[in-house]
């Protein structure tokens, strides 16, 4: 890592060829580009049995000064956790993106540090389709892959 930092890098991104699923800025092919320079096949997907949440201080954010709390409550992060609250989970979805990319140290190192405050796993994702009414089938039965995406942490997984 930079400035004398090492990182213990999560198994998922530990593969050189990643698929990345986005929410938030990362919907954003351009903001995308900013983190993953040479990023390829951006495309919208479904993530299912998940739900987008502001749920935490953005730190990375705080840390860089872009924010400061003192001066402004405007910190949420967006995060993603599991739907495991009773409903249906087959039924609770959201749209993300997804783009394949090549890691090497240097790049894993520099995720790790921007997403500090987040558990990063890999959950399927979906393609979607559309009819022929440009209306969304969302009963897709086969994930069309495997994604890493950055799921919400808490308190006792942060390493800060």
């Amino acid at each position: 890592g930079q400035d004398g930092e090492t990182y213990s890098f999560p198994p998922v991104i530990q593969p050189s060829e990643v698929t990345i699923l986005g929410y938030g800025a990362l919907l954003s092919e351009p903001s995308s580009r900013l983190t993953f320079p040479k990023l390829s096949n951006f495309r919208y997907v479904r993530v299912k049995s998940m739900r987008r949440v502001f749920a935490h201080p953005h730190l990375f954010l705080i840390s860089e000064g872009v924010i400061d709390p003192d001066k402004s409550l405007k910190l949420a992060s967006l995060s993603v956790e599991p739907a495991d609250d009773g409903n249906n989970v087959d039924d609770i979805s959201f749209v993300a993106t997804a783009f394949e990319v090549t890691l090497d140290d240097e790049q894993r190192a520099n995720f790790i540090k921007r997403e500090k405050a987040y558990e990063i796993v890999t959950t399927p994702y979906y393609s979607i389709d559309y009819d022929e009414n440009d209306d969304e089938i969302l009963k897709r039965s086969q994930p069309a892959g495997n994604g890493v995406i950055c799921i919400a942490s808490n308190d006792n997984e942060l390493d800060i």
